[in-house]
């Protein structure tokens, strides 16, 4: 009897995986320290580490609860599209920069984004 409920144990942690990944939304570090908010299509500024946009919240043209991805849809087992918001690196000014590709990692721990400009980044599941 043990051994059957440790096998169920371990089956349902790992259909709690498999369903985890089927999912973008959740609470995300990203490769500066930020962290996101996805939900609904859209992805909010939960806390703001960069430098630039450090900067930017002090200028007041971001802070916590301002869109940073917005039109986030399915694309595909695994994939999202949507488009992400910029930081200008001389004037602090937000704008939408272009399209991102976001992949989820098989168990649901991690994704990779890769943005229209050709940067990429890796964001960690916190929650």
């Amino acid at each position: 009897m043990k051994k059957k409920a440790l096998m169920s144990i371990v089956l349902l942690i790992i259909g709690a995986s498999a369903v985890f990944a089927q999912t973008i939304n959740g609470v995300w570090r990203g490769p500066s320290g930020g962290i996101i908010s996805i939900y609904d299509g859209k992805g909010v500024w939960t806390e703001v580490n960069d430098k630039n946009w450090k900067e930017a919240e002090k200028r007041g043209n971001v802070g916590i609860g301002a869109l940073a991805f917005r039109s986030i849809k399915s694309a595909g087992n695994l994939t999202w599209t949507g488009q992400t918001s910029t930081v200008n690196n001389r004037t602090y000014a937000v704008s939408w920069g272009g399209n991102v590709t976001f992949t989820v990692s098989p168990d649901g721990r991690t994704m990779q984004a890769k943005y229209q400009d050709g940067g990429s980044g890796t964001w960690t599941r916190i929650q």
